[in-house]
């Protein structure tokens, strides 16, 4: 199946006239978003971007229509390409260079951005703005005609690529995460079984679609479930949208949750129709968890994955609360057990199973495994040992199965749900004068999981502040990449050739954690 078939089947179960998409502004109908889909996908075949190939990018906050056309590019047979509104516009500039994206949907508020990029790239042809009157038209009643339900030629392609996530930065070759078809298929059949569903859902989406909660959309698409879409993540809607709405099921990052339990009055809304709250990217503190479930009920679950394979495991509401108070409250700390169409395993430095309870890297396999990086076979065989994926986290199993989580192998800090390469940030931090050397770590940080921390070594009778630092990184890579705060060390640690030894410098910051991301 394709992105876009989850809309159909939705429309089967749900009915025609059944609302899709929901916004405080306007509502959508099942009927009307399959209209919209192939109307897109139409615009898309009339400028040569469909079929294997072609590349269409979204740059776009969350918008009914930006949904729309990530369905539409599906059925029109193209790969769909994730642009992070969060990125600078020379990161989201590499993006499109390096996926060769011909085609761009954004949204009007992101313009100046656009304009840069038009500048910047002779291949991007043709940018399509999904908020004014010719984006409206797809969703207008009228007469049917090629591109209206019905007229769908191309067949369906179990290897074809749907999605590209890029995941790398400025300092090289960006790297992008290709999901199939059959990847999302395995995501979905892991989503719905994880989470079944009694009744028709109300999935509420505030957090990104460009992340988790866009890609799990697909799976309460697939259910016929309403999709209600929120700007962004601000806590006072949210909360008064999860109760006027009936909203069954949400996913946030732990950064976003604690900012919804910190907002007066949170215990004031009724969140009886909640059936799942996921949460994903970062651990979430204990008492903040213990809280949740005390707020929000018994509906807590946590779910680890990555780009490369989306919902690898679940800690169900169920084993949230039969743990809580009790002699294994301590599995509060795991991230759950594999899901049921995903092989989890800990490999140690040999390759070899670790036993039980023994540290090693975490290692899957399944369907939901993506085939790499795109254009990229060196990066891909970094991360593939004997069929499978290393996921770069270290942890352990126990001997129920349950999965912890307590270092990360490779650099990259996962700060409030988005992910930081370091090597970005010192790329920055070494251009300003008097800086002799740097270190980028994640730290501990009980609201955004981990923080960007910069561990800055100065020129002797160098005079520079924590907000100077700041500001330069800020002014180059925006406000998600640069440091929440920095530290003055008289010398950084080395190894013997010179290099900072990095490890050494997280090390300082997690020395009384049990985890260390």
């Amino acid at each position: 199946m394709r992105p876009a078939d989850y809309l159909d089947r939705g429309r089967l179960l749900a009915g025609p006239d059944a609302i899709c998409l929901a916004t405080p502004e306007a509502d959508l109908t099942y009927d009307e978003a399959v209209v919209a889909t192939h109307r897109v996908a139409t615009t898309l075949r009339r400028l040569g971007a469909a079929g294997p190939g072609a590349n269409v990018a979204v740059l776009s906050p969350n918008h009914p229509n930006a949904l729309v056309a990530i369905l539409g590019i599906a059925r029109a047979g193209a790969t769909y390409v994730a642009v992070n509104t969060a990125n600078s516009a020379e990161d989201n500039i590499t993006v499109l260079r390096s996926t060769a994206v011909e085609v761009l949907f954004h949204h009007s508020k992101l313009r100046p951005q656009v304009d840069q990029m038009t500048e910047a790239l002779t291949g991007l042809h043709t940018t399509i703005c999904l908020d004014d009157e010719v984006a409206a038209q797809w969703t207008k009643p009228g007469p049917g005609s090629d591109g209206e339900p019905g007229d769908d030629p191309l067949p369906h392609e179990p290897d074809g690529l749907a999605y590209l996530l890029p995941t790398g930065g400025t300092t090289g070759p960006a790297k992008s995460v290709m999901l199939t078809n059959a990847n999302l298929e395995a995501l979905v059949a892991n989503q719905i079984t994880a989470l079944p569903t009694a009744e028709q859902p109300v999935y509420l989406v505030a957090a990104p679609i460009t992340h988790g909660a866009g890609i799990m959309a697909l799976g309460f698409l697939a259910v016929g479930a309403r999709i209600e879409m929120l700007p962004g993540v601000d806590p006072s809607t949210v909360l008064r949208t999860m109760e006027e709405r009936r909203v069954t099921h949400l996913f946030l990052p732990p950064t976003a949750i604690y900012n919804l339990l910190a907002t007066p009055g949170v215990e004031d809304h009724d969140y009886a129709s909640l059936r799942s709250f996921v949460y994903a990217a970062a651990p979430m503190a204990r008492d903040k968890l213990r809280r949740a479930i005390d707020v929000f009920g018994p509906v807590m679950a946590e779910v680890y994955g990555q780009s490369e394979h989306p919902f690898a495991t679940i800690l169900t509401p169920e084993e949230h609360v039969a743990v809580l108070d009790g002699p294994d409250e301590g599995r509060l700390a795991s991230c759950g057990r594999s899901t049921a169409f995903t092989t989890l395993r800990v490999l140690a430095e040999d390759g070899r199973p670790a036993p039980v309870g023994v540290s090693g890297e975490i290692a899957l396999k399944g369907q939901g495994v993506s085939p790499g990086y795109y254009e990229n076979p060196e990066a891909t065989a970094e991360v593939r040992h004997d069929g499978w994926h290393l996921t770069g986290d270290i942890g352990y199993q126990d001997a129920e199965g349950y999965v912890y989580i307590v270092d990360r192998k490779k650099d990259m800090i996962v700060t409030g749900g988005f992910n930081v390469f370091p090597t970005e940030v010192e790329q920055v931090i070494h251009g300003i004068d008097g800086v002799v050397d740097c270190a980028v770590v994640g730290v501990p940080d009980e609201k955004w999981g981990e923080a960007v921390k910069a561990v800055v070594e100065l020129e002797h009778d160098t005079e520079l502040s924590e907000a100077e630092v700041i500001g330069a990184c800020k002014d180059r890579l925006g406000s998600v990449k640069a440091p929440k705060s920095v530290d003055f060390w008289p010398e950084l640690p080395r190894s013997g050739p010179g290099k900072v030894l990095k490890r050494e410098v997280r090390k300082h910051y997690w020395e009384d954690h049990d985890r260390r991301i």
